[in-house]
């Protein structure tokens, strides 16, 4: 599979308006982590990971 590659950036803020999405602790400090690698705000690295899944997604039918 195609791999999301992240650049480092120098620091901004962002003017989207955003909706919560709820993750758990151990995610949100991995996000956390990254985020302060790349030098991002969480929010924009979030979108960018969650598009690139959402465009890779598959959807199969539950095998019984």
């Amino acid at each position: 599979m195609d791999k999301l590659i992240i650049v480092k950036t120098k620091k901004k803020q962002s003017s989207t308006a955003w909706k919560p999405v709820l993750v758990p602790p151990e995610t949100y400090e991995r996000i956390n982590s990254l985020a302060e690698e790349v030098n991002m705000v969480k929010g924009d690295l979030v979108t960018r990971m969650i598009d690139y899944a959402l465009e890779h997604l598959e959807i199969q039918e539950e095998q019984v």
